[in-house]
C-alpha cells in the first residue's frame, strides 16, 4: 500500500518529573508502526526532550497509509501524550503529498481531558488568528485579544446521566456568563436574556421591543449604537446592529 510522506512536529510542555523512558513509551505506537527507534530519533534530533525545561520537541518524518485519516499509531500517541502534557498543547501533522493545500496540515489537540483538549483548540485558533492580525494591530492590542479569549472556560467532558437522586452539576456556561459579566459590563441577567435572543434578526428584535416606535433593547441601547456610528464602527441600522452585538457578546457563553 502506498503511503504519504508526513511529519509530526511541534513542542509540548511536559509534566515535571517525566522520565525519558516514559516519553519513549508514549511515542512507541507511532515509532513502532513506522520502524523507528526512540534512541535513534533522539540522537538525530527528530525527538528532543529537555527535562530541565519540561519541554518535548518533535519533528518526526514517516510514511502514513491512513488516506487522510489519523492512523491508529498517531491517535495512540495523541492519547498517551495527553496523559503527560502539562495542561494542554498541540502538534501539527503535515502531509507533504496531499493534493489539497487546506488539508495539508492537521492540528492534533493534546490534553488529558476534553476540556484541556478544547483549551488547546482555542489556543491553536488564537495563534492562527494572531498571525493574520499582527501586521494590522499594535502588540498591546494583540496581547489583550489573547488574554480576553483565554479568560473563557471551554466546554468540559460530555454530559452523562447521573444516578437518581444525585445533585445536578453546575453548568460550565454559568461560569462563562460570570466571566462575560465582569469583562463586558453587562449584568448576568442581561447576558441570560441575550443568550435567549441569539440568532434573532434585527427585524425580530424590532417586533419584540419596538411595537410602538422609539423602543430599544434593554441591554444594547440606542446610545451605544449612536456611539458606534459616530466612531464609524457600523453603517447598519440600530436593530440589525443590536442583533449582531447580541451574537458577538453571547457567543462564548454558548460554548
Amino acid at each position: 500500500m502506498s503511503g504519504h510522506q508526513c511529519c509530526l512536529h511541534g513542542s509540548l510542555n511536559i509534566k515535571p518529573g517525566t522520565s525519558e523512558d516514559t516519553i519513549a513509551r508514549a511515542l512507541a505506537p507511532l515509532l513502532n508502526a513506522n520502524g523507528m527507534r526512540f534512541d535513534h530519533e533522539l540522537a538525530s534530533g527528530a525527538i528532543e526532550y529537555l527535562p530541565d525545561y519540561h519541554q518535548l520537541k518533535l519533528s518526526l518524518e514517516f510514511q502514513d497509509t491512513a488516506d487522510g485519516r489519523l492512523s491508529s499509531g498517531i491517535q495512540a500517541n495523541v492519547d498517551s501524550l495527553g496523559r503527560l502534557v502539562d495542561g494542554h498543547g498541540y502538534l501539527e501533522l503535515v502531509d507533504y503529498d496531499t493534493a489539497e493545500s487546506e488539508s495539508m496540515i492537521v492540528p492534533l489537540f493534546i490534553g488529558e481531558s476534553l476540556r484541556e483538549q478544547n483549551r488547546a483548540r482555542v489556543g491553536y485558533a488564537t495563534d492562527q488568528a494572531i498571525q493574520w492580525l499582527r501586521p494590522l494591530l499594535h502588540a498591546n492590542a494583540l496581547s489583550s485579544i489573547r488574554d480576553y479569549i483565554a479568560s473563557f472556560e471551554p466546554a468540559g467532558e460530555p454530559a452523562f446521566r447521573l444516578p437518581t437522586g444525585s445533585p445536578a452539576p453546575t453548568e460550565p456556561a454559568i461560569l462563562a456568563r460570570d466571566v462575560l459579566a465582569s469583562t463586558t459590563g453587562f449584568t448576568i441577567e442581561q447576558i441570560d436574556l441575550m443568550v435567549q435572543e441569539t440568532g434573532l434578526s434585527g427585524e425580530a428584535l424590532d417586533a419584540i421591543y419596538n411595537p410602538g416606535g422609539d423602543g430599544e433593547h434593554p441591554a444594547i441601547t440606542r446610545v451605544m449604537w449612536r456611539e458606534a456610528v459616530a466612531n464609524q464602527e457600523t453603517v447598519s441600522g440600530y436593530w440589525d446592529w443590536a442583533a449582531y452585538q447580541i451574537a458577538e457578546a453571547t457567543g462564548p457563553a454558548l460554548w
